[in-house]
């Protein structure tokens, strides 16, 4: 829940938030679990825990360790932003650096400590240290093969791979920018699970699976984790043209864009705070413009670094389509 929070406040920048509601709730919850991790030799271990609906406990089970890291990490980013300090500060840091390695065999992540993935199970909560978390990723790791097994293994099981587990499985892949992997699980969702008018059924009819498989078609067009603002990261190589506007990225960004012939045509950013942002694409030269006023070309080599104002529009252009 206070991860949805999060993206909230970095959606918005709304230090409002962040002040009265995730801080002081994040540190109880993550205060919680202090009173159970150990340290030895070197390391944090968790004592045992579920990973949600899987029935089975084990030490240092990898939900609990990715979310356990997620929330330090995300305290010692707070009480920078608000510039305060916080008495539990060097232990948030310790548990950052000296948590233990997530559990995994030869066929990619476990269960937990001891407890391989051996049955059926819809979530993708194993693998939340990828996605939603960003904890691992392809910035910070070569880790797209351990990925790709994890979801092959976690697939080989048949019975209860249900609609949720084709959103988790498409949102890993495009996070790994494997566009096309990514829309096969999208179409198995829509053609398997998703009813004519929208609406999805396990035990009864609901409508969380399918806003998440609108959130995995999203993340095709525009993600923006780990600092960067990151346009058509994953497209299909089937998807030649799209487009999409004003959907929210976090730094407290507005972002448009086209996409034609198989490359990005433009982008629009307006920034809702005075901030700099740093924007990842297929464009190698363009031209900027903030307002509307003054094109200037530029090399961008895939990355873009700017300065935005609260309110200006930044508009860029790519020069294969001048």
């Amino acid at each position: 829940m206070l991860h949805d929070c999060w993206l909230y406040y970095r959606m918005t920048m709304d230090k409002t938030v962040l002040q009265e509601l995730i801080y002081p709730l994040l540190k109880r919850a993550v205060n919680y679990y202090l009173h159970f991790v150990k340290k030895e030799n070197g390391k944090w271990h968790l004592p045992p825990t579920d990973s949600p609906e899987y029935g089975e406990k084990c030490e240092d089970c990898n939900y609990d360790l990715a979310l356990l890291k997620w929330g330090c990490i995300t305290l010692l980013e707070c009480v920078q932003i608000l510039g305060i300090t916080d008495e539990k500060e060097s232990i948030w840091r310790d548990i950052c650096e000296n948590l233990t390695d997530y559990p995994m065999d030869e066929t990619g992540y476990m269960i937990g400590k001891d407890l391989p993935y051996r049955k059926s199970h819809r979530h993708f909560s194993h693998l939340m240290m990828h996605i939603p978390l960003y904890l691992v990723n392809r910035n910070n790791s070569d880790s797209w093969d351990l990925v790709r097994r994890s979801i092959e293994h976690w697939f080989s099981y048949k019975g209860d791979i249900l609609g949720f587990s084709y959103v988790g499985a498409s949102l890993l892949c495009s996070a790994y920018q494997k566009g096309d992997l990514a829309l096969a699980h999208i179409r198995s969702l829509l053609n398997n699970h998703i009813t004519i008018n929208s609406m999805y059924a396990e035990a009864g009819p609901v409508i969380e699976t399918p806003l998440a498989g609108m959130e995995c078609i999203q993340q095709l067009l525009l993600q923006s984790w780990g600092g960067k603002v990151r346009v058509f990261p994953a497209m299909p190589e089937e998807w030649q043209d799209a487009s999409f506007e004003n959907l929210a990225a976090q730094g407290g960004f507005v972002v448009s864009a086209s996409y034609k012939n198989g490359r990005t045509e433009w982008i629009q950013i307006k920034s809702l705070t005075d901030t700099e942002c740093t924007v990842e694409c297929d464009m190698t030269k363009a031209e900027v413009s903030f307002d509307g006023k003054n094109y200037t070309e530029v090399d961008i080599q895939k990355l873009y670094h700017l300065k935005i104002n609260a309110g200006e529009t930044v508009f860029v252009r790519n020069t294969l389509y001048l």
